[in-house]
């Protein structure tokens, strides 16, 4: 597929699939597990009839009252790029958008001195998971950042009010599945038979609320691989994972969409 009609096929998918007002709670979790932050949060995106540009509104409610509001315009021409999708907020950052609705916000590669974060994002029922790890300009992980969103107010079956993080979370079991994967110019690969590796050795693990789990380095550099995981469970036999790997000087490498069931 030649490079004009990946760019258009990402475009296409961040239409189709993200296009609406996504209400939810965004949960804040200290390397070592603690909750120490949470507010109402309401992404908004609307797109023209053209389906060339889409504007983005984020407010936050905090839980003193005050809020936050946040505006971006997203242009096809100018942000659609051959590498992902270039959000104003952090020009160095891409999206790349499944055609199943799943999508990841990266950083391209991994620089000391500077902030680095990966959003891993999960579509389930008409609701979205969001899952984002954060590192200071050393490469030590600083906090992680869960959001629970779903369309207009309504009610995703496998989520709870609870806000804490569970002890620990079961995936024994011979969870078998598929896994396509994503390379920094767009090409999306066949699908081939895999099986579960979760959590990720040598990886910090933080099993959230709602069957949201994430796997992620307690530091990272610019001379060792890395992964990131992301997964949660679409009911206690499926399971859907996003997994983002860098390389050995710190880039980008791919992303993997891969679905279980048990």
């Amino acid at each position: 597929m030649i490079i004009t009609d990946l760019r258009e096929k990402n475009w296409n998918n961040f239409f189709v699939h993200h296009l609406q007002d996504w209400q939810g709670v965004c949960t804040k979790y200290s390397p070592q597990g603690e909750m120490f932050e949470y507010f109402e949060s309401l992404r908004s995106f609307c797109g023209n009839q053209e389906q060339t540009q889409v504007i983005q509104n984020n407010e936050y409610k905090y839980p003193d009252g005050k809020i936050v509001e946040k505006t971006w315009q997203i242009n096809k021409k100018s942000n659609n790029l051959a590498d992902g999708l270039c959000h104003e907020a952090i020009p160095s950052m891409r999206t790349l958008f499944f055609d199943q609705g799943a999508a990841v916000w990266f950083k391209k590669e991994f620089e000391v001195g500077i902030n680095f974060a990966v959003e891993l994002l999960l579509k389930v029922e008409n609701g979205r998971n969001s899952v984002t790890t954060h590192y200071d300009g050393e490469g030590n992980l600083i906090r992680t950042v869960c959001i629970r969103e779903d369309i207009n107010g309504s009610q995703v079956q496998q989520w709870t009010d609870e806000m804490n993080l569970c002890a620990e979370r079961d995936f024994g079991g011979n969870w078998q599945g598929t896994s396509i994967t994503m390379s920094p110019d767009l090409q999306v690969s066949d699908s081939v038979k895999t099986q579960l590796h979760f959590p990720i050795e040598g990886n910090k693990n933080f099993f959230l609320p709602s069957g949201i789990s994430v796997s992620c380095p307690s530091r990272i550099t610019s001379q060792n691989k890395f992964t990131i995981v992301a997964n949660c469970f679409m009911t206690a036999l499926h399971l859907q994972q996003l997994v983002v790997n860098y390389d050995d000087s710190g880039a980008f490498s791919n992303v993997k969409l891969e679905l279980f069931s048990l």
